[in-house]
């Protein structure tokens, strides 16, 4: 590794993409996010269905 002036070492500078590891728990985190939001999106999409259904059979 190449040295500064003060002796220190210096980083490489190097593409800003992630490790492949790294890159697959974040895909995977992102993944399992967007189940749980689809998963709370479509509950609620179904209660307003039983709601507007009810109401329906109301009338």
């Amino acid at each position: 590794m190449a040295r500064d002036r003060k002796g220190q070492s210096e980083r490489k500078k190097g593409s800003a993409t992630p490790a492949p590891a790294f890159s697959a728990l974040a895909d995977s985190a992102a993944i399992t996010d967007a189940q749980a939001q689809l998963k709370e999106f479509l509950r609620a999409l179904a209660r307003d269905l039983a709601r507007a259904d009810h109401a329906r059979d109301q009338q």
